[in-house]
């Protein structure tokens, strides 16, 4: 196409182009550094997100471990508390034993040698020597007497020898208070 317009308009024409170009070169730079800036929000965003996301995350581990901890705690207590119990238990049953052994033992009387005692729950056995029948007697007697210990049984067969008798009673403990 041939252009009759003169050089001036031409010009002009040539300068509106060129505007133009510059203009939409200028408005395409514009929008490009526009979504970049966007897309640099939204990655901050998304990992701002992503940051507080993982530090509520932590925080929750963190209190899920401190309460497994407390449990923990709490168990070792509870066994501690299991232990004391069983201790407590144990060394009460151990003073009970010892009252039974110190209570028979005042009722023996000195000549008599006692040579087994068996204690198992209520149940008491003991078995020795006795020099003769009068002493094996009085240590009958004794044992009757006591308030602590009930059914008290001494074999037929323990009276028949007179001298150097070996005996096996058995009797049952009562915890009088």
């Amino acid at each position: 196409m041939i252009n009759f317009l003169p050089f001036s308009q031409k010009r002009e024409l040539v300068n509106d182009r060129n505007f133009a170009i510059v203009n939409l070169l200028g408005m395409t730079a514009a929008l490009i550094l526009l979504t970049f800036a966007l897309a640099l929000f939204a990655t901050g965003v998304y990992f701002d997100g992503l940051l507080r996301s993982t530090t509520v995350e932590a925080q929750g581990s963190a209190k899920q471990l401190e309460m497994m901890q407390v449990k923990d705690e709490e168990s070792q207590i509870a066994n501690y508390r299991s232990l004391c119990k069983n201790m407590n238990d144990f060394y009460s049953a151990q003073s009970g034993i010892t009252n039974i052994i110190e209570r028979l033992t005042s009722a023996l009387p000195s000549q008599i040698a006692l040579g087994n005692l068996d204690i198992s729950g209520k149940d008491v056995s003991i078995s020795g020597i006795s020099p003769d029948r009068s002493i094996l007697e009085s240590m009958q007697e004794n044992i009757e007497k006591t308030p602590y210990f009930k059914k008290f049984s001494l074999p037929a067969s323990d009276w028949i020898v007179q001298e150097n008798i070996s005996f096996n009673a058995t009797m049952e403990y009562e915890n009088v208070k």
